[in-house]
């Protein structure tokens, strides 16, 4: 982060009358971009869970939980204490599931009411809003988004939800990543120098959809 601290581009301190001091005055200083929002690291691949059936799917949670993992972890921001076995739980009770696996993002606020989806952008075929997700992170709110799992343009899209946590310089983030349980690099992870896809090698390229969600901070 440049920080502004007058006008022209130097100032002038004398020490003691004896030595003058020339500073720049733009000045680097430790950045947003390194600042990262404190949610725990969940696998959906955890030996506690990866066995359970994912909804009333014939599914697993360690095959396909990639969004509930998403969701216990963002929850967490708000003060809540879930893992991706409570979720999964608790969407059950409460209808939060479609079609057997599919987690219905506007359950959330009938199930944990201090968390809210705001949005939802799918942008497959148009620029990531990276304007809007820096805003999100900046102000402390994680970010779900999906992108291309096995980056293979032969098998089409296999999507992945992973949870933003911050900046990772000017054309990346850092995520919490579900299938690990680690925290990675998006472009690094999913990005690709495939000439075919030649916008996959940022993050406006490399996230395909975003979950906004908001909530009361514990």
């Amino acid at each position: 982060m440049k920080v502004i601290i007058g006008s022209g581009d130097q100032i002038v301190i004398k020490v003691m009358g004896e030595q003058s001091l020339i500073i720049p005055l733009t000045v680097e200083l430790p950045g947003e971009s390194d600042m990262l929002i404190d949610v725990p690291l969940f696998s959906q691949r955890d030996a506690r869970w990866r066995n359970v059936q994912l909804g009333t799917s014939n599914v697993t949670i360690g095959g396909y939980g990639c969004v509930i993992t998403c969701i216990a972890m963002l929850l967490s921001r708000y003060g809540y204490k879930e893992t991706p076995l409570t979720v999964n739980e608790q969407a059950k009770a409460h209808h939060g599931f479609h079609s057997g696996a599919y987690f219905i993002w506007e359950s959330v606020i009938r199930i944990w009411p201090e968390v809210h989806l705001l949005k939802k952008i799918d942008c497959r075929s148009t620029p990531a809003p990276i304007a809007q997700i820096d805003a999100e992170l900046t102000a402390g709110r994680p970010v779900i988004v999906y992108v291309d799992f096995d980056h293979d343009s032969a098998n089409g899209l296999q999507t992945h939800f992973v949870l933003l946590v911050g900046k990772n310089g000017d054309q990346d983030y850092w995520c919490n990543d579900p299938w690990t349980g680690e925290q990675v690099s998006l472009v690094e992870a999913y990005g690709t120098d495939d000439p075919k896809r030649p916008w996959m090698t940022n993050a406006g390229g490399v996230i395909a959809g975003v979950r906004f969600y908001s909530g009361i901070e514990e």
